[in-house]
C-alpha cells in the first residue's frame, strides 16, 4: 500500500499565462457553442443571446456601471486583464468608443484548427447583439463596427 502525501498548490502562473489559459477556454466555449448553434432555431439562438446577456448586465449593475464611460472601463479592463487585449477608450463620460487595437480571445480563435469562416460571422453577430442587448438594458445605445482587423464598440447616452 502507498501512502498519500498531500501536495500544496499555489497559484504560481504569470499574468501572461493565465490570460493565455482563460482565452483558450474561452474560444473552447465559443467555438463548441458556435457549431451547436447551427442546429438551434432562430428563436432558441435568441433566447440563448439574451439570457447570456442578461447575466452581463447583472454583473455590470453589481460592480456599479451606469454611464457609457463606466460599461466601457469594465469592458475593456476584462478583456485587456484576462485576455491580454490591446484596448483604446475614446470619449467621456455620455458617448464612448472601445478600440480593439488587438483582440487575445479573436486572435487565438482564429488560429483554433475547428475556426471557420462562418463561424467567425456567427460570433460576429453574436458580439454585436449581445451590446446591443447590454446596453438597452442599462438604459444606453450601443453598437458595434466589424472590419477584419479591427472592431469600434460604441456606446452612448
Amino acid at each position: 500500500m502507498t501512502t498519500a502525501s498531500k501536495i500544496q498548490i499555489k497559484a504560481t502562473w504569470t499574468q501572461k499565462q493565465l490570460q493565455e489559459v482563460a482565452a483558450n477556454t474561452m474560444v473552447n466555449n465559443y467555438i463548441g457553442v458556435t457549431k451547436l448553434f447551427e442546429k438551434l432555431t432562430p428563436e432558441l439562438r435568441q433566447e440563448f443571446r439574451v439570457m447570456m446577456a442578461g447575466m452581463k448586465v447583472n454583473y455590470y449593475k453589481s460592480i456599479g456601471v451606469k454611464t457609457p464611460m463606466d460599461l466601457a472601463k469594465a469592458m475593456a479592463e476584462f478583456d485587456a486583464n484576462v485576455f491580454g487585449s490591446e484596448v483604446v477608450l475614446v470619449g467621456d463620460e455620455n458617448k464612448v468608443e472601445i478600440h480593439y487595437e488587438t483582440c487575445g480571445c479573436w486572435n487565438l480563435m482564429q488560429k483554433n484548427a475547428c475556426f471557420t469562416p462562418a463561424m467567425g460571422e456567427s460570433l460576429g453577430e453574436c458580439f454585436k447583439t449581445s451590446i446591443e442587448l447590454i446596453t438597452k438594458e442599462l438604459g444606453l445605445k450601443g453598437h458595434v463596427e466589424m472590419t477584419e482587423t479591427s472592431a469600434v464598440i460604441h456606446i452612448s447616452k
